[in-house]
């Protein structure tokens, strides 16, 4: 049985002209202004749809704010995912940070990054959908909407809590949510993934060393050096104190920027790179002989990817050269990509990269190549506490089945399976399955999204039919992903396949070769 209830939202009182006279509900701080378009609860989810809009100049270059929409009913809260407006110099940075990240930590970064991240401008006006979906609680019934604004400023951080109040010129927006139970049990299936035979394993880190110039001598003591040494051996110590780890090969690579000939920038970058293996060797009881230390060479691509999402002047033309100069001396016209961006608009756009970007190419990868042991199930449960990196997929599914379905140790496992293989097809459609199971649709739908669908992949049909019938409670879509998860012989599917006909009425037709049979007993 359905039930209405209705959810009252205060509007506060400092509106913009043009809300005031369309009769909009907004929150309003400072430029920054978030309307409320609507509150919906269906099934086991609330869902939040605003837009929100800012208006010139509100943090310094160096800084950030973040703003949280924050659902509030007495003691009980929730807040919301942020969206960060970051100053000019603040937002190079973050893109810098995402840059570097590996794919495993661009990922795991994800569960904790704000809904969106905007540059703070002074030109203009930005805007933004911000639609997201949250588990349903019955505190929220009583609930109100704050705006709360986290800045930083010097490490230091401060907060504001702006409350919608009620308005002065009528009182609350009332949004109507339809409260629904689900329309069928769902049946759940999950995809067994298979052995692997060697468990090998990569981890890496960057390291921005100081060098006096022209020199090759390390000194933890120089500039930031202790920081990016012990950001090194801290991968270096939790190998060397795992005893179910092998490694078989450490690349330590140095990259040069540009300025300055190639040969130079490879000797130097050689020797630098050496230094950090001498370092390492001094330290840790890996065999020298895995150790292969090279140059990378001098890294345009790197200086393409930071020209990409700077907002330099004249950026389109030094990306054309990056691009389509030869980075080797033509002798015939006596020209190289290096000269021609020298030479470019006066040097003034080399002068800048120089300044804002070669410090960041100068720079040493460490990369270690390891293999890990099996284990049994008890040494695997501990793992999947300790070092969940040591697991292989069927490691962890083993894991999870030895935990009764549906119990947070059970989700949990393969949560953080997803997070050790977050490209896997395998781990994707399981925590998907996992997701729906502890009514966390929105994880499903990140998790969905995520997979490239494969013709005949019956527990990704019967995954995706029930979120369209659990989220959305939409029986005419979810149908045909049960009916080809049927058809392929999945029992969760035909279980939920019948759930739902016995819901809706609406048995199907018989496919077109039974019909033919029917007829055929007939005659």
């Amino acid at each position: 049985m359905k039930r209405k209830l209705l959810y009252t939202i205060g509007v506060f009182a400092a509106l913009f002209t043009a809300g005031e006279a369309a009769g909009q509900t907004l929150i309003r701080q400072g430029n920054v202004a978030v309307e409320v378009n609507g509150l919906s609860q269906a099934g086991d989810s609330l869902y939040v749809d605003m837009h929100l809009t800012v208006l010139g100049k509100n943090v310094a270059s160096d800084e950030s704010a973040d703003y949280i929409p924050v659902l509030v009913a007495g003691r009980d809260t929730l807040a919301l995912p942020a969206v960060s407006l970051r100053g000019k110099n603040n937002y190079k940075a973050y893109q810098r940070k995402l840059a570097l990240m590996s794919p495993r930590e661009r990922e795991a970064a994800r569960y904790d990054a704000p809904f969106r991240v905007l540059q703070d401008d002074k030109r203009g006006m930005r805007s933004l959908d911000y639609r997201v979906a949250v588990a349903y609680q019955p505190w929220m019934d009583a609930a109100r909407i704050d705006l709360k604004v986290v800045g930083c400023n010097c490490g230091k951080s401060r907060e504001t809590n702006v409350s919608m109040a009620p308005s002065e010129t009528g009182g609350g927006r009332k949004v109507v949510i339809v409260h629904g139970g689900n329309l069928i049990t769902p049946h759940f299936a999950y995809l067994r993934p298979g052995e692997e035979a060697v468990k090998q394993r990569t981890v890496s880190r960057v390291a921005y060393l100081d060098f006096p110039v022209g020199s090759a001598r390390l000194d933890p003591a120089y500039g930031n050096n202790r920081d990016e040494l012990f950001r090194v051996s801290s991968i270096f110590s939790a190998l060397s104190g795992d005893s179910y780890v092998h490694p078989d090969r450490i690349t330590i690579t140095g990259y040069a920027s540009p300025e300055g000939s190639r040969a130079i920038n490879r000797s130097l970058s050689e020797r630098r790179a050496g230094a950090l293996a001498g370092y390492l060797t001094g330290r840790y009881a890996f065999p020298a002989a895995i150790y292969d230390v090279r140059f990378g060479g001098e890294d345009w691509a790197e200086l393409l990817s930071l020209v990409e999402n700077s907002r330099m002047k004249g950026k389109e033309s030094v990306e054309a050269i990056i691009r389509y100069v030869p980075d080797s001396i033509d002798e015939v016209r006596n020209i190289s990509r290096k000269k021609v961006l020298m030479d470019l608009d006066g040097g003034d756009p080399w002068r800048y990269m120089l300044r804002k970007f070669f410090p960041a190419l100068r720079r040493t990868v460490v990369k270690v190549d390891y293999t890990v042991a099996s284990f049994d199930l008890p040494q695997a449960r501990q793992q999947a506490l300790e070092r969940p990196q040591n697991l292989s997929l069927a490691e962890f599914f083993a894991v999870a089945q030895s935990y009764p379905a549906g119990s947070d140790e059970y989700n949990e496992t393969f949560e953080t399976a997803v997070r050790m293989f977050p490209d896997d097809r395998i781990a994707n459609i399981n925590a998907a399955v996992a997701a729906l199971s502890r009514r966390d649709y929105v994880s499903a739908a990140r998790y969905l999204d995520r997979i490239d669908v494969v013709p005949g992949e019956s527990v990704y049909d019967n995954a995706m039919g029930l979120l369209l019938v659990l989220r959305d409670r939409d029986a005419a879509k979810a149908r045909p992903y049960f009916e080809k998860a049927a058809r392929a012989g999945l029992e969760a599917a035909r279980q939920n396949l019948d759930a739902l006909d016995a819901v809706t009425g609406n048995k199907p037709a018989p496919p077109a070769a039974e019909n033919a049979a029917k007829g055929r007993r007939k005659r």
